[in-house]
Formats: structure tokens, C-alpha cells, sequence
């Protein structure tokens, strides 16, 4: 059973090009003997079923994913109402009480992210990659979009830090800019030391820093959502 389902990706970013593909993301319920009676035993830690454009996590393990501040599935909660439907109200409560993710675990998970973009800007393949983005990437010499997905982690840590908020379009003209081959790729990697040095030092004087998940009130929400589902309650 979907619960929750919505536009990630770029164009959640705000970053989108005539190329992008819409990509999705769903969170799901399994059967009540997943999570209860002797079937749950071997229920996995982990379920994600990923298609062409749909990524599928169940609830539990959307949460878990959450709670560590995984960069690519916290965003689905800061999406615009308009780009992510409730399909079950029982999970509401997650979207109104999304800041509880905004922890600590953001730093090292957004940072370490960051960089391994930039790996993959400069170590990149042109295999798969759209006629127009190839002929951007072979004249740039670097990888454009994972040059912007770099340039966004590092502004979004900033945003988070400077304003205890997510903003998930905060970065979106300069990341079209990047994609759109406006920075030689000395100026991107000026560009990214400059912003991984503001995360870190915005980081050390924020908030955020001392900021943990408070586990026992994502644990509430999930139980109370669960029984919703199965008993009404």
C-alpha cells in the first residue's frame, strides 16, 4: 500500500534541463503480519524497490533513512505541497513533523556526499549520458551534473546551518548555470572549496551542531501511523 508519493530529483531542485527525466519517490506499507506475529521476524531491515523513474522504500525503512539525514530521501518531506501527494492521512504526521530530522547527522552525510560528486565530476563516463549533456561535458571537461549536484549539497548544508531550514531550490540558478556549461571547471572547484570551507565554519557556530534526532518521538509517529493503517485507531 503507497502512503506517501512524490517529484524528486532536479527537478525538485529546481535544476531541471529539457533532458531531465521526472523521478519519483514513493514510501509503502507492507501486509500487518510483516510487522507483527511470527512473519516479522523475517522481515527485512531494508525494502526498496527502484524502477526506471520510481523508488519505492517501506515506511520503516524510509525513517531509518531519514533519521541518519540520507541526502537523497529526506527531501520527499521538504517537497512544495503542490509536488507530493498524501495518499493515506495516517502518515501526515511525518510531513508536520519533519524537522526532527534536521540533526547533526546532516553534516557529515551532505559534505561526504558532496565530495563524492566531485569525484564523479572529474572521473566521469559519457556512456549513458544524453546527446546534449555529452556535448556539454566533452567541451567542459567534467561532468556537469554531478558538478551541480556537488555545488547544491554544499548550499543546502549552508542554507540548513544559517537558517535551520531546508530549502531544496535554494541552489537551483547556479546549479542550472553549472549543468548549463557557464563554469569552466577551474572555477567550479574555486567555487566548491570556497563553499565546503563556509559549511564548515557556518556549521561550527550553528545550532545543528548540537542538534540530535529525538528517536523516541519518530518512533511515536511511526506506531501511531501503523495502527492507524491497520486498526483505525
Amino acid at each position: 500500500m503507497i502512503v506517501l508519493r512524490g517529484i524528486v530529483g532536479s527537478h525538485a531542485y529546481g535544476c531541471a534541463t529539457e533532458e531531465s527525466d521526472y523521478d519519483y519517490m514513493q514510501v509503502g506499507v507492507k501486509t500487518i503480519d510483516s510487522y507483527f506475529g511470527i512473519n516479522s521476524l523475517g522481515r527485512s531491515t531494508q525494502s526498496v524497490t527502484t524502477t526506471v523513474d520510481t523508488t519505492t522504500y517501506e515506511l520503516l525503512t524510509f525513517v531509518s533513512y531519514c533519521v541518519k539525514f540520507n541526502p537523497n530521501v529526506v527531501p520527499l518531506l521538504f517537497l512544495q505541497e503542490h509536488e507530493y501527494e498524501v495518499v493515506v492521512p495516517a502518515v501526515r504526521p511525518l510531513l508536520e513533523n519533519k524537522n526532527l530530522f534536521l540533526s547533526n547527522a546532516a553534516f557529515n552525510s551532505l559534505r561526504g556526499y558532496a565530495m563524492r560528486q566531485q569525484e564523479k565530476a572529474k572521473n566521469y563516463t559519457t556512456g549513458d549520458m544524453g546527446a546534449k549533456r555529452k556535448a556539454i561535458v566533452e567541451a567542459m571537461g567534467y561532468d556537469v551534473k554531478a558538478a551541480s549536484h556537488t555545488v547544491r549539497l554544499l548550499m543546502l548544508g549552508n542554507d540548513l546551518c544559517e537558517t535551520g531550514s531546508l530549502m531544496l531550490k535554494g541552489a537551483s540558478n547556479l546549479c542550472s548555470d553549472i549543468r548549463a556549461g557557464r563554469y569552466s571547471f577551474n572555477e567550479y572547484l574555486f567555487m566548491v572549496k570556497e563553499l565546503e570551507a563556509d559549511f564548515v565554519s557556518a556549521y561550527e557556530s550553528s545550532e545543528l551542531k548540537y542538534r540530535t534526532v529525538d528517536l523516541e518521538k519518530v518512533n511515536e509517529i511511526c506506531v501511531n501511523c501503523l495502527e492507524e493503517i491497520f486498526y483505525g485507531v
